[in-house]
């Protein structure tokens, strides 16, 4: 059986790519097709020995941060793959749409859905980009057309996976697709035997990309009120000032 794994872009190390991770050791000759990957970045350098295959509009979306304000090409970035060769593709998608590809009669299409994108059906986003109103109404406008592709690549979909009960919910609202809750892999082990000889303090842990719609600054504003110990641990992207 042939296999690929499709994932949103490779720029940041955060929770989905480590899904991602997980699902290239349970495929490991599945070669990766992405948007665009930086190959400079923390995630470029855990995955240099992997196949990655990115999109032809690579160069373009790789250039200071094009890929946001060109997202309205998600749809044709995701055409522009040519799947049909493959028994069975696995999305890793999030805020990209990540949907859509071309693919054979008989392949059949998994994705591991981490979020219907937060910025197309109103939910917070790690980024404010729209705070400025000629953004807020290219937004508008862009959203529009790009929740009629991001439905209709759902529906190409045979079998979505949620990450959460949450995630599951939006899926069914959005598009009026079931799906089934397999939550993100955890390395409890490592977890427990890393931290098995350390002196307990008492204190709260965050673990997570430093960015927006994370709940990060409620954290905070809450230990500062609360006057208690918080401890971020994360790359930061989006919330450079913290």
């Amino acid at each position: 059986m042939k296999i690929a794994l499709v994932h949103d872009y490779l720029r940041e190390f955060g929770g989905a790519e480590r899904v991602l991770d997980e699902l290239g050791k349970l495929y490991p000759e599945a070669p990766i097709y992405t948007a665009f990957i930086d190959r400079d970045s923390s995630v470029g350098r855990h995955f240099d020995k992997r196949q990655i295959v990115e999109s032809k509009y690579a160069p373009i979306l790789k250039k200071g941060n094009l890929y946001s304000p060109l997202r309205f090409l998600a749809p044709k970035i995701w055409r522009s793959f040519d799947l049909t060769e493959f028994d069975l593709v696995i999305s890793s998608a999030s805020w990209y749409l990540t949907k859509g590809f071309r693919v054979g009669p008989k392949t059949k299409i998994v994705c591991y859905c981490h979020t219907p994108p937060r910025w197309l059906y109103g939910y917070p986003t790690s980024v404010n980009w729209q705070r400025y109103w000629p953004v807020r109404v290219y937004g508008q406008v862009v959203a529009h057309y790009l929740r009629m592709a991001d439905f209709e690549g759902a529906q190409q979909v045979d079998l979505f996976i949620a990450n959460s009960e949450n995630v599951r919910r939006r899926i069914e609202k959005f598009y009026r697709r079931k799906a089934k809750v397999i939550y993100p892999p955890v390395a409890v082990e490592k977890i427990v035997k890393a931290t098995k000889n350390l002196k307990p303090e008492d204190y709260y842990l965050i673990v997570s990309r430093v960015v927006g719609a994370k709940g990060i600054k409620l954290a905070i504003e809450a230990a500062q009120n609360g006057r208690f110990k918080l401890k971020i641990v994360g790359e930061t992207a989006g919330m450079r000032q913290l």
